[in-house]
């Protein structure tokens, strides 16, 4: 019987030994009774390990270099942090966990460790103490601080996103507006005196002076899709009516061209009802473009619902795509068409990728060159947190 205790005994300092954190039995008055391998080697100084294992005072052997010792119960002196977490332990709380960054001395160096610190009650022999556990939470800590900083850094370029926003729609506008007006103006009310060339150079200088004021226009609606939160506003979205919304919106009339347009049965969607227009807004006005040169142009919404998504599409007749550059097509100012044979500024479909992964789902395209498009998009089944 004495035998199966004495192996018994080995096994469980066998155990204590083992584990990677700081482990201390200490009394009332962080007199250590028992302590681990890792403590043991923390302490680096001789004098301190003989002292531990002889059961001296534990902050005697491993103490914070921060601050004085006994400076009192500090908020952030980790010597004062194990006297309060192990105080508490002892006052009947079950765990008492801390966490607090001390430099150790051990021996003559000086190390910077974060410390998660466990104070728990035990009982042994009609005798009270507690098992102490100091886990080495360095490596998170740095991992933390560096999600700070990056964080600092978005929030920093979030605000230059915002001051861009303020610059475009007010300094940067302005001026162009301004000098497609006065050509306009001066073509107008003195054509008549320029020669063909000087009216040509005017023509010019007002459609680029336009191409300018609407590529800034979209990159506005871009910044504001990048930098809107989603979760402010979600709803239940009927997105067969939103489609039927927006083709009656750009729908153009039937002595300019014939367009048949078809929409199936779409399951509804959660998410940003404005956004989500955008995204069919975008996708139709791409549709009615490229397939301008075709007669009659289809176009076709579909969708259908999957287990963990519900699917979405718009399939055109138009110009089509190579499948080779499909994965540049939802890029910024990314333009698979010369701007001779279809306007645009390469926006319309990053905005769309980027409200559709703001509600947590996908985009993907299919396409042919003269043989049209489909574009495809997928929403979570269930509602965004």
């Amino acid at each position: 019987m004495k035998e199966d205790l004495f192996r018994k005994a080995d096994f469980l300092q066998h155990l204590f030994n083992v584990v990677p954190s700081l482990l201390f039995i200490v009394d009332r008055d962080l007199n250590v009774v028992r302590v681990n391998e890792a403590a043991l080697k923390l302490a680096g100084d001789e004098s301190d390990r003989a002292l531990l294992e002889r059961g001296g005072n534990l902050l005697h052997c491993i103490h914070s270099s921060e601050t004085p010792l006994g400076c009192g119960y500090s908020k952030h002196c980790g010597d004062c942090i194990i006297r309060r977490s192990v105080g508490r332990a002892f006052d009947g709380e079950d765990v008492c966990r801390e966490t607090t960054r001390m430099h150790v001395l051990a021996g003559d160096r000086r190390r910077e460790i974060y410390f998660l610190i466990t104070a728990s009650p035990i009982e042994f022999e009609g005798k009270h103490y507690v098992l102490l556990v100091m886990e080495d939470v360095s490596d998170q800590k740095k991992a933390e601080e560096k999600l700070k900083q990056h964080a600092a850094r978005l929030e920093a370029a979030y605000r230059d996103l915002e001051s861009f926003s303020y610059s475009a729609s007010h300094d940067l506008r302005s001026p162009l507006l301004a000098i497609s007006g006065f050509a306009r103006i001066l073509v107008e009310d003195n054509g008549e005196k320029f020669d063909d060339d000087v009216r040509e150079m005017l023509g010019i200088i007002g459609r680029n002076a336009r191409k300018m004021e609407q590529l800034l226009r979209d990159l506005l609606a871009f910044s504001r899709v990048s930098t809107k939160e989603v979760g402010l506003d979600i709803d239940e979205v009927d997105m067969e009516a939103l489609a039927m919304e927006v083709i009656q919106e750009l729908k153009p009339p039937s002595e300019e061209r014939t367009v048949r347009f078809e929409v199936w049965p779409l399951p509804p969607a959660s998410g940003n009802r404005s956004m989500l227009r955008q995204v069919f807004f975008n996708l139709v006005s791409n549709a009615l473009k490229f397939t301008r040169g075709v007669d009659p142009a289809a176009i076709e919404i579909g969708g259908a619902a999957e287990a963990d998504e519900n699917i979405y599409y718009v399939r055109d007749n138009g110009a089509g795509f190579d499948m080779e550059y499909a994965d540049r097509l939802f890029g910024l100012f990314s333009r698979l068409h010369g701007a001779e044979h279809f306007e645009g500024t390469g926006i319309g479909l990053a905005i769309i990728k980027r409200v559709i992964e703001k509600h947590g789902g996908r985009v993907w395209a299919e396409g042919e060159p003269g043989r049209g498009a489909t574009f495809w998009f997928a929403l979570p089944a269930k509602q965004i947190d």
